[in-house]
């Protein structure tokens, strides 16, 4: 009889972490757990803290991350999150980018934030080229307002994928509707126009991130890159920039 590691044994009983959504080589998945959670990367990752805290192996040191923290890692080697009591966080998992080594974390608090959608929305940018040295994906924390509105728009060279923190949207993918809650996801595929809205009396809060990176440049563009610090920023465009396309402006 074979007799298995004690650390195979270990991952095989603890809690895995769910695939909410693949488009192409990306994936999204989510983990909500309270016991160390094992993954098993197959290119680079991105792992944003939604609530909680947890130590996260990436970086020398092991560090503690907290909720409205992002880290990425280009090549990281198998490894386990481990909650601090409990944790809620999303891991982005794509092919790594070329010419990327370094390991780059980054807090929502520390980054310049961007009133966007008339002051209906607020928008943080996380992780960008700025940050990350490449343009193979960006990730973004966004607040909208009860009654606010996305219009109609698309990115011609980026999908998006936005992930539910709390509250509700309805999301519009060329033509048909779709509500999402906490904790579910959407990806739009790069050219196909679509729109949102916040549904209910409940502040939105959404992870968004683009691959590649691109889009979210027009709030940097729109505001001349002012502002800094949480609630930070000059005003985006009216419309919050939505119909700028995979390019800097």
């Amino acid at each position: 009889m074979q007799v298995l590691p004690l650390v195979a044994l270990l991952a095989a009983a603890a809690p895995q972490p769910k695939a909410l959504l693949t488009s192409g080589p990306v994936k999204l998945l989510e983990v909500v757990a309270e016991k160390p959670v094992p993954l098993k990367p197959k290119g680079a990752e991105v792992v944003v803290l939604v609530e909680g805290a947890a130590q996260v192996p990436l970086e020398p040191g092991n560090p503690t991350l907290h909720a409205g923290d992002s880290l990425f890692a280009p090549t990281p080697k198998d490894w386990w999150l481990t909650p601090q009591p409990r944790v809620r966080a999303i891991i982005l998992a794509l092919p790594t980018p070329p010419n990327v080594t370094a390991t780059t974390r980054r807090s929502e608090k520390d980054t310049v934030h961007y009133r966007m959608l008339g002051g209906q929305g607020e928008v943080a940018l996380v992780l960008d080229k700025d940050a990350i040295a490449t343009d193979a994906f960006s990730q973004a924390r966004l607040t909208l307002q009860p009654g606010a509105a996305v219009p109609a728009h698309q990115h011609p060279g980026s999908a998006e994928i936005i992930y539910v923190i709390s509250g509700k949207t309805e999301v519009t993918l060329d033509g048909a509707a779709k509500t999402l809650g906490p904790g579910e996801a959407i990806a739009l595929p790069a050219g196909q126009r679509h729109s949102a809205k916040v549904v209910g009396a409940e502040a939105l809060q959404l992870v968004q991130f683009y691959v590649p990176g691109g889009p979210e440049q027009r709030f940097r563009g729109a505001s001349g890159g002012a502002g800094s610090g949480t609630g930070g920023g000059g005003s985006g465009a009216p419309d919050g920039g939505v119909s700028g396309g995979s390019k800097p402006h």
